[in-house]
């Protein structure tokens, strides 16, 4: 995970998903959804460990 002025700028999709779950945000929306919304935002997200 790469964090620049305290923003994720790039992250492993293992990496996210243990945000995902970390974070609750399964009780708001599915995976597909949150990786979507973080892309959107900026964020890089490499498949597998980088």
């Amino acid at each position: 995970m790469k964090v620049e002025n305290k923003k994720i700028v790039e992250i492993t999709e293992d990496e996210l998903f243990s945000l995902y779950l970390e974070r609750n945000m399964d009780d708001v929306m599915d995976f597909r959804e949150y990786r979507f919304r973080m892309e959107k935002a900026g964020c890089v997200v490499k498949d597998g460990d980088g």
